[in-house]
């Protein structure tokens, strides 16, 4: 509700800068309490960098600007399966194995995905999604 009225005419490139900038701020005061750990070599930094620009900058300009295209019930949903694509992706692609609890935490995932796809949105967001009347 708050995202659908408040980021409703923001650009999704401002919105990610902020959120960036909060992240970073909140980092930069935990490191007071506990040394940050640099990679050693140079395909650390390059995976840093990667993870950044991709999993992070990328899927949230994307994020923001679904919530301006198709509302924030169905972002929302979309991105309740991030942790679940990564799951996979990490089984697929680095051979990770999964246990049980891990299958079972995926069928949740996906049942509560359903579940709220299905289901009826509260009127707040009908208005939100709508604009004043």
């Amino acid at each position: 509700m708050v995202g659908a009225r408040e980021l409703g005419e923001t650009d999704a490139l401002a919105s990610t800068t902020v959120v960036c900038l909060s992240a970073a701020t909140t980092l930069i005061l935990a490191s007071f309490f506990r040394a940050p750990q640099f990679p050693g070599v140079w395909w650390g930094w390059l995976c840093i960098v990667a993870i950044a620009l991709v999993c992070t900058v990328i899927a949230m300009i994307a994020f923001f600007g679904a919530l301006k295209r198709i509302g924030p019930a169905v972002a929302s949903i979309a991105s309740t399966l991030e942790p679940l694509v990564t799951v996979a992706l990490a089984w697929v692609i680095l051979g990770e194995s999964l246990s049980a609890i891990q299958y079972l935490g995926g069928a949740l995932v996906l049942g509560s995905a359903a579940w709220l796809a299905r289901s009826d949105p509260p009127e707040e967001l009908l208005a939100a999604k709508s604009g004043p009347e």
